[in-house]
């Protein structure tokens, strides 16, 4: 032989035990581990809470989805949807949830009259709230959170507003409902590094309406108003 033909056939070997190790190796970390420690290993540098994990499987599945981003095992997949779907189940620690009326509502004992929470609470899903550990006023299921939070200052007098966002392309894809962001034009974000989605007619009509629906639930949560923000729709000039 050669010593052309050793070395390639040298090369191919370290290649070939290359690309066999790391899957064996994969699995041999991954064995025995908990669906709650694969998760903080693998899944909690992109999604801050398991909740918003649970919500991303789409249509072929939540395994499936886990499978294509973080695992190549199946039995690891099982294991994280398993634990990523009780903890979506689960109630909010009380502690959590109770910990910023508990702030205002000391302000409002202390005699202020008005109060303001949530900057940047999301209108809509694709303007996610988890990158700024905000709160999504998207759907319904945040009003008897609302009227929880304004009874308690209410009672002593002062008044409680809330600040509504859709962030446009200031933010991430990645988190949450990984939906693209989007914008008047497809110019790149700076800070984030995403390129949005132009958007389209329907876009606009759909964003307006979500403002309107939060509104609404706000309202109906017993908020006194709120301030509405607009971040990043609006076309971008060369220079601006």
């Amino acid at each position: 032989m050669t010593g052309f033909n050793r070395g390639t056939g040298l090369a191919i070997a370290v290649w070939a035990l290359a690309v066999a190790v790391p899957a064996g190796a994969q699995e041999n970390l991954d064995s025995g581990k908990t669906g709650a420690q694969l998760y903080a290993a693998d899944c909690a540098i992109c999604h801050k809470s398991p909740q918003a994990l649970n919500k991303s499987g789409g249509i072929l599945g939540l395994s499936s989805f886990l499978r294509e981003h973080y695992t190549a095992s199946k039995e690891s997949a099982a294991s994280i949807a398993a634990y990523l779907q009780s903890a979506g189940n689960a109630p909010a620690p009380a502690k959590r949830a109770a910990k910023r009326p508990a702030k205002d509502e000391e302000k409002a004992k202390g005699g202020i009259g008005l109060t303001m929470f949530g900057g940047s609470s999301s209108v809509a899903v694709d303007s996610p709230a988890a990158p700024w550990n905000q709160i999504s006023v998207a759907d319904d299921s945040v009003i008897p959170f609302f009227r929880e939070f304004s009874d308690r200052v209410h009672r002593h007098g002062a008044a409680l507003m809330i600040q509504l966002t859709h962030m446009g392309r200031r933010t991430r894809w990645d988190t949450e409902n990984w939906l693209p962001t989007v914008s008047a034009s497809a110019a790149r974000e700076p800070a984030h590094r995403n390129t949005p989605k132009e958007m389209e007619d329907f876009d606009f009509k759909r964003i307006i309406a979500g403002y309107a629906a939060a509104a609404r639930r706000c309202k109906e949560g017993g908020l006194d108003g709120f301030e509405l923000s607009v971040l990043d729709l609006r076309q971008r000039r060369e220079g601006d």
